[in-house]
């Protein structure tokens, strides 16, 4: 009755166009009958028309009850006309509660491309506002689904909150491998005393869990015998008690074959996780049934135990390591001696479940006792546990238990702990050189390999003395491999002989790339020489590895020096058979930045000798990229020149305004405006830096010619940075100087100098700023890169990646942000666009920027939406500093 009732008195408040009365209508109904009032509303929505229905949702947005989210929900689901969609989707927003959250992401299928912009803006906003609550449930929502449940853990160690302790506390309780292993890695991170008690009631669950999976996989791997004795057997090692009528009604269920829920009862007592029971029923159900199973599931089933208790095992570790971790950082000193009297001395995993809490717990008290393991017990995998758990701890001796496997010749999983150990702690290096000697092949591998992967810098002179002829060829790999690490003109000429015959081509191709990554500055060069007086009578089977590393490797640093031996490629070309290898030389070609005219013209006639031998055959993929790279040469030689004539115009204009003063610098300038065109800058960033300094510096000339003519040619060159210094001088300047200002700013900026702002680089010296700005940039779709320490940061801009945009704090240590501007324009790294964000309020400093040239000026604190606006306003066109 109240729905019709309701609708009735709405319809007829808005015929007359009393919306106030509507609102107290609808606030009071809210308030009194409050589910029927918003089911009477649903219906009352469907029917009238979107501008009304906009206003309706207003009114009940003033409430912004949680229950009001599906109304609004599926109002926008079926919202027809766009605009007002894009109004509902705004004014959802506005909800307060997290459950809008989940709710806004349901539709994303249903948004079209006009509103998702909208959608996108309002979802960024939300995501931020209920964000926690957002990871929490995807994290739940991940059941079966592990993918999903790592996401939600990373972005929950990427933005911790208090939050999350309880949450996982609850959760690494729960039956699923997934959610136990994330939760896990979380509270390492973020866990305290409540978690180390939860991992405690965990342990007891995955210890019962891990010795009823032990016992079933004996069942399974075990002769099984009739049916009921099995059931009997899996009854007694699920632990389960029947009564005597139950077990009864058992054996008549076997006994006719019902044993699906037979099954599914026994079963649970195991604890299983839920795939492991899916993959292991059917044998189950087989041998409950009397029936003999195929070797398909029996294989599936026992690999499937195997594989479920070795991630138990893991488990197992993991979780008494992070139980370490957390009490290690709350100092809880007796958390040690609580686990040794927490884990029964029975257990046969205990002494592997003490180091793995060792491993944790990383304690001076946690090392000597890991020290201990290692060196008195004889147990190979307890030996070896122990000393992975040593890898977390400094030494400044090294055990007598890791000196004794160092070269020990039987068990080469000791050996190489033993040596990773070394190589970690930075000690013994005398011991890995003398392993190198070992008369065992696989010993002295072992320690060449060692003192590689830790750049042992004491084991060089051994490995380059290992370095001969008669060494057997696994040992002359793994020589070859580690004198790489040590990269010196000594390392080139000690692996060099080993490129040419009679060796093996593995050996040979392993020299060639020690060769090429380590034989020092000139190592290149005197390799490529070695390949063109070889002209491929020994070294033709290894030019193509020779190919790949050139073209894996960074071609713009060695160019120089490969077209200094570019007839050796080309020979090379003409004679190989291959088309791989000819390909790669083409490729190589191709990919290089050629500027300097003698190459130009050099590789442009033996391109053109190359192209003879095509002579009289139709034209293929060889011979036309071989013309297009000919034809590209040609044109670089004609555009170099013309390039070099532009250039030498610009610096003769730009050398007389700069030595002129009075008058005859005014003619200067003049001719400068003359014989202005945008292609004098083209591809030379320098003249225009120049060319824009020394405009500029006339443009505050003293003498008013010189400054009217600077105006004129100001508004000829139409760059932002002139366009500025000429919007700040109209307050200064009035009559003709104004009018000839205003004329110059007529003309708009010449859109060469526009370029869309796509990549941003940050530098404040606040962790905090840097975050926030980042995350926002990023959500509007901009590359952003920041730091915080401002000698990094001009290390960064010395990198080369071209940002379109600085965003630059004033206020920071060691440099303020108009010293920093200051040193990377110097060093032309600072990107053309520069916006300063600040707190000052004071006038001289904030002067001192204006005066350098920026494009923005932002006072903290600002909106966000403020500079996403200033920063699309820039890459369209140029705009006051504000």
């Amino acid at each position: 009755m109240l729905k019709n009732t309701l609708k009735i008195k709405i319809l007829d408040l808005h015929a007359v166009g009393d919306m106030s009365r509507i609102n107290e209508l609808i606030q009071t109904s809210l308030g009194q009958l409050r589910d029927k009032t918003i089911t009477a509303l649903e219906s009352l929505l469907v029917e009238v028309d979107g501008k009304f229905r906009l206003k309706l949702l207003e009114i009940l947005m003033q409430d912004g009850g949680a229950d009001l989210v599906p109304l609004f929900i599926n109002s926008i689901r079926h919202e027809k006309n766009t605009l007002y969609a894009k109004s509902q989707i705004l004014l959802f927003r506005e909800f307060k509660h997290q459950e809008a959250l989940p709710a806004l992401l349901s539709i994303e299928n249903d948004i079209d491309a006009e509103q998702r912009p909208t959608y996108q803006r309002v979802l960024g906003r939300m995501l931020s506002q209920f964000s926690e609550q957002f990871y929490m449930s995807e994290f739940r929502s991940g059941y079966g689904n592990r993918r999903r449940t790592e996401f939600a853990a990373d972005m929950m160690l990427r933005s911790p909150h208090a939050d999350y302790i309880p949450f996982l506390n609850e959760q690494i309780l729960q039956n699923d491998a997934g959610f136990r292993h994330e939760g896990l890695r979380i509270l390492r991170e973020l866990g305290d005393t409540t978690s180390v008690e939860q991992m405690f009631t965990l342990l007891s669950k995955l210890r019962i869990q891990r010795d009823k999976a032990r016992a079933l996989d004996g069942l399974i791997r075990a002769e099984h015998g009739e049916p009921d004795a099995f059931f009997r057997k899996l009854n007694q090692q699920a632990g389960l008690n029947w009564s005597a009528p139950q077990e009864a009604q058992f054996s008549e269920s076997l006994a006719r074959g019902e044993v699906n829920d037979l099954l599914e009862q026994v079963m649970g007592g195991f604890l299983l996780f839920e795939d492991v029971h899916r993959k292991i029923r059917p044998l189950l159900r087989d041998r409950l049934s009397g029936r003999v199973s195929s070797a398909f599931d029996e294989s599936r089933a026992q690999q499937t135990m195997t594989e479920y208790l070795e991630e138990l095992e893991q488990l197992l570790h993991f979780n008494v390591a992070s139980m370490g971790t957390i009490s290690q950082r709350i100092e809880d000193e007796m958390f040690v001696r609580r686990m040794e009297q927490y884990l029964p001395l029975n257990d046969p995993d205990r002494d592997r479940l003490l180091i793995s809490t060792l491993s944790g717990f990383q304690s001076d008290e946690s090392a000597a006792l890991l020290k201990e393991y290692v060196n008195t017990v004889d147990d190979p995998e307890l030996l070896a546990l122990s000393m992975d758990a040593l890898k977390n701890f400094e030494a400044t001796e090294i055990p007598p238990g890791v000196q004794k496997f160092c070269e020990d010749e039987q068990n080469a999983i000791l050996r190489k702990k033993a040596m990773t150990l070394l190589g970690e702690w930075e000690l013994g290096e005398n011991l890995i050189a003398k392993a190198m000697d070992n008369p065992s092949i696989a010993v002295r591998v072992d320690a060449l390999q060692t003192a590689a992967a830790y750049k042992l810098t004491g084991t060089r002179d051994n490995i380059l003395k290992l370095l001969k002829p008669n060494l057997p060829d696994s040992v002359l790999l793994a020589a070859v491999e580690a004198i790489r690490v040590f990269p010196s003109e000594q390392t080139g000429k000690s692996v060099r002989p080993f490129i040419a015959p009679p060796h093996g081509l593995k050996i040979r191709q392993a020299a060639l790339e020690t060769a090429f990554k380590a034989a020092g500055d000139d190592g290149l060069d005197t390799l490529l020489k070695m390949f063109s007086q070889d002209q491929g009578s020994k070294l033709g089977d290894v030019s193509e590895t020779l190919l790949q590393l050139i073209l894996n490797d960074d071609l713009a640093a060695n160019q120089d020096t490969l077209l200094k031996h570019k007839d050796y490629f080309l020979d090379l070309f003409t004679q190989s058979n291959d088309p791989a290898t000819r390909n790669r030389i083409l490729q190589m070609f191709e990919n290089m930045e050629i500027t300097e005219e003698y190459h130009l013209r050099t590789l442009f006639s033996g391109l053109q000798k190359v192209m003879r031998s095509f002579k009289g055959q139709s034209e293929n993929e060889e011979a036309f990229r071989c013309r297009k790279l000919a034809e590209r040469l040609e044109n670089l030689t004609k555009t170099r020149n013309v390039a070099a004539q532009r250039t030498r115009l610009l610096d003769s204009l730009l050398d007389t305004v700069e030595k002129h003063q009075g008058f005859p610098k005014v003619q200067a300038l003049r001719k400068l405006g003359q014989n202005y065109r945008s292609d004098l800058i083209s591809n030379n960033p320098i003249g225009l830096q120049r060319m824009l300094g020394l405009v500029g510096d006339a443009l505050g000339d003293e003498t008013t010619e010189v400054r009217l003519q600077a105006i004129a040619v100001a508004g000829k060159i139409r760059h932002p940075r002139l366009h500025k210094v000429l919007r700040t001088m109209t307050a200064n300047h009035r009559g003709a100087a104004l009018n000839s200002i205003n004329n110059a700013l007529r003309t708009p900026v010449d859109p060469i100098f526009i370029k869309p702002i796509k990549s941003i680089f940050v530098m404040d010296d606040s962790r905090y700023v840097t975050k926030q700005l980042s995350k926002v940039l990023a959500q509007a779709g901009y590359q952003v890169d920041f730091e915080t320490k401002v000698h990094a940061g001009l290390a960064r801009l010395d990198e080369g990646e071209g940002f379109d945009l600085l965003i630059l704090d004033y206020i920071m240590p060691e440099m303020d942000g108009v010293t920093f501007l200051k040193q990377a324009r110097t060093k032309e790294t600072a990107p053309e666009r520069v916006i300063v964000i600040t707190s000052t309020r004071n006038q001289d400093e904030l002067r001192d920027f204006l005066q350098i040239g920026i494009d923005g000026l932002m006072l903290k604190p600002f909106k966000m939406e403020d500079l996403i606006q200033r920063i699309r306003d820039l890459s369209n066109a140029v705009h006051d500093t504000g």
